[in-house]
């Protein structure tokens, strides 16, 4: 879906993790052309076209389409039992109103687990640096005398959009690195976060990357380079 677009139609999934299959779904829609079309003509909906129309009606849903997720998340996790299931971690994309909706159903009588998708932990990452450079400001007089507002990191050698994404990148990758390591401390974790940040901050004169995993396998580019004993390139 386009960011900041607001769909007629919500479709929700319960995925296996391992599997990949899909359990369950839900479709909403909040319109119906035909009744928007009846509606534009001003015809009347009579009790006999409304009876006849029900069958066909693209309309299922008449709240907003912000809550179309919450919504269909209570119907796949409240019929979940009748398939003999129990949906015991939900992981959200940082939205806490649909996991606070499945608490407040309490399908099962204990607490449903929250697990933090690591793309949208990356994506809040990106969007708070976009803030960050658009609110940090000055302003400035341009040669022909108009006065603006300037972004005080942005420009090159620091905080542009390039560097967002890249930041961004090696968030969700100094975290996935873990993923196979279910010890792994918070402390790790961080060490890890902070690698990539100095590694994308790194230059040819002043290179940055002794936080970095060391090794032949590793994604920082530079050591896999100390370690085959070659000059560091991309």
């Amino acid at each position: 879906m386009t960011r900041g677009h607001s769909s007629h139609i919500g479709v929700g999934f319960v995925v296996e993790v391992d599997t990949g299959f899909i359990v369950d779904r839900e479709v909403f829609s909040n319109f119906c052309q035909v009744c928007s079309n009846r509606d534009k003509k001003k015809l009347p909906i009579t009790p006999e076209w409304k009876i006849k129309h029900e069958l066909f009606c693209n309309k299922n849903f008449t709240g907003i389409s912000a809550s179309m997720e919450a919504e269909a998340a209570c119907h796949l996790w409240g019929r979940s039992t009748e398939l003999r299931l129990r949906y015991t971690t939900f992981v959200g994309d940082g939205d806490s109103n649909t996991y606070l909706a499945i608490q407040q159903l309490n399908q099962y009588g204990f607490p449903v687990q929250k697990e933090e998708c690591i793309n949208h932990v990356s994506k809040r990452l990106g969007t708070r640096l976009r803030k960050l450079k658009k609110e940090m400001t000055t302003t400035v007089t341009t040669k022909t005398g108009k006065v603006m507002k300037k972004s005080v990191l942005g420009g090159a050698g620091q905080l542009t959009d390039n560097v967002i994404n890249k930041l961004t990148r090696y968030f969700g990758k100094a975290i996935r690195g873990n993923k196979d390591k279910p010890n792994t401390s918070t402390y790790e974790i961080r060490k890890n976060v902070l690698a990539s940040f100095f590694h994308a901050s790194s230059t040819d004169d002043r290179p940055m990357h002794k936080h970095c995993p060391p090794g032949v396998n590793s994604w920082c580019f530079y050591k896999r380079s100390e370690s085959d004993k070659t000059k560091p390139c991309r």
